[in-house]
């Protein structure tokens, strides 16, 4: 009876060694007096291995916010200042932040803190990898990127995306080109178009105006088209394309249909026309170079075109990149017919088409980029996991992991290990087995490094567990 309670004992005391070095623990944040997790913005962004977190903690006592960064209390403020949570970014140089005091704007970046503006906002350049801000300054905006001051502009180009960064020329405009803008040198660019109403201006200043304007374009070293109408004085009404100051043509409105204008650099204007069979051509300087499209899916500024022909069958410039296989199409990119990508869905599978190649399937598609002919994109795979592309090379992708993207039940697979967790209970379970003294906040894997990583709250910590794949 002996011989059995001891062998007992050591299985037991092997199974529970086993268990203990499978699992570790590292607590990241010990929450002070009065100090609690705030709300459901509590664990704000967290890299995949816990390299860089960050959270904010709401005092009961002073109602005081704090932003913390890798457990260290980086910035206080009271109860009726607040942190923009959705402008955090945690990024190669750190972090970054937006968020107001005493009704003035400030921005945490690369370490340093911006402000205080009347509206500041940060902007990003994927091109360049580079990181730069806009800010208002008594009735103008202006923008910095390496420490270079752009401006002034009359309007807040807020959420516009910065496509450029260089010291010679910067571009940034918004989709529906109510408002553009561009910068060569230290000369500022805009065209703000209100109900047809367009004003063009350098440097902030009005230098042509025109009316009754239904499309616009801004181009590269301060270029622009627009087409508006008027009456050629015998009761018709005419479109004209006027590039750079000049009337490249005027024709009669129902004769003429002009379906939408790009003006892409110094020297070659383009733009597409619906032509008598109902289908588009697009034209360069007044001349056809792609006819027969149903539809014009996107164009960079050197006249290089991704676009759809009748059969459904996709096209880069004169190239066929794809056959109508395709339900939706989305992100595209195109810098000529030899460098090019795009996702788009079969069934409940996404792929991933460019000139490197096809990639997929994949549950879902995130970040696809090209820059200078390298593809990137991340991606979750079958198992859920996340991962990132680039260039060829496939690694864990580092992304952020936000606390509201947390369910209350978590449970997924990787080969034959599972992860269950559910606020019901003061466990996870993994394999069978329960580990821990509370629920998930956050769970993923790492299949590259074959660990399961989690974080929860126990007592008044905030704590990171991992545990290693046997």
């Amino acid at each position: 009876m002996k011989t059995i309670t001891l062998l007992l004992c050591l299985l037991f005391g092997l199974r529970s060694f086993a268990q203990t070095a499978a699992v570790s623990k590292k607590v990241l944040y010990a929450l002070q007096a009065h100090e609690i997790i705030s709300g459901t913005e509590a664990i704000t962004s967290l890299k995949k291995n816990a390299s860089s977190y960050c959270l904010v903690t709401y005092d009961t006592l002073s109602e005081n916010n704090t932003f913390i960064y890798n457990g260290q209390r980086v910035l206080t403020i009271n109860a009726s200042d607040f942190f923009s949570i959705e402008t955090l970014d945690l990024n190669q140089n750190g972090f970054s932040l937006k968020y107001t005091k005493d009704e003035q704007e400030y921005l945490i970046l690369n370490g340093a803190t911006i402000g205080p503006y009347e509206e500041i906002n940060r902007l990003f350049c994927k091109k360049t990898n580079e990181y730069g801000y806009l800010y208002k300054l008594g009735s103008k905006y202006y923008f910095k990127v390496n420490d270079e001051k752009y401006g002034p502009f009359s309007q807040n180009h807020n959420g516009i995306i910065l496509t450029e960064s260089k010291r010679t020329f910067l571009d940034f405009y918004n989709w529906n080109k109510e408002v553009s803008a561009s910068v060569s040198g230290q000369k500022t660019f805009e065209m703000i178009n209100s109900g047809g109403n367009l004003s063009i201006l350098s440097n902030g200043k009005t230098i042509e105006n025109a009316n009754g304007v239904d499309k616009n374009a801004l181009g590269s070293g301060n270029s622009y088209c627009y087409l508006s109408d008027s009456n050629d004085g015998f009761g018709n009404m005419t479109k004209n394309l006027i590039v750079n100051g000049k009337n490249k043509g005027s024709h009669l409105s129902n004769d003429f249909n002009y379906d939408d204008i790009f003006f892409l650099n110094q020297s070659d204007y383009y733009y597409s026309k619906t032509e008598g069979s109902g289908l588009k051509s697009i034209y360069k300087n007044d001349r056809i170079i792609y006819r027969n499209i149903k539809e014009i899916i996107t164009h960079n500024e050197n006249g290089n075109f991704l676009y759809k022909d009748v059969d459904g069958n996709f096209y880069a410039n004169n190239t066929k990149i794809l056959s109508n296989v395709v339900e939706y199409l989305y992100t595209p990119y195109i810098e000529n017919e030899k460098a090019y990508a795009f996702c788009y869905y079969q069934g409940d599978k996404t792929f991933v088409k460019s000139s490197k190649g096809e990639f997929g399937p994949y549950l879902n598609v995130f970040d696809l980029n090209l820059v200078n002919g390298i593809l990137s994109f991340s991606y979750t795979d079958e198992n859920n996991v996340r991962n990132s592309y680039r260039d060829g090379k496939i690694s864990l992708n580092d992304v952020n992991l936000n606390f509201y993207d947390v369910q209350e039940n978590a449970s997924f697979t990787y080969e034959n290990h599972s992860f269950e967790s559910s606020y019901e209970y003061n466990f996870v379970v993994i394999n069978g087995e329960s580990y821990g003294k509370s629920p998930a906040l956050q769970a993923w894997i790492d299949p590259i490094d074959k660990k399961f990583y989690w974080t929860a709250i126990e007592k008044n910590e905030y704590v990171l567990y991992t545990y290693v794949f046997e």
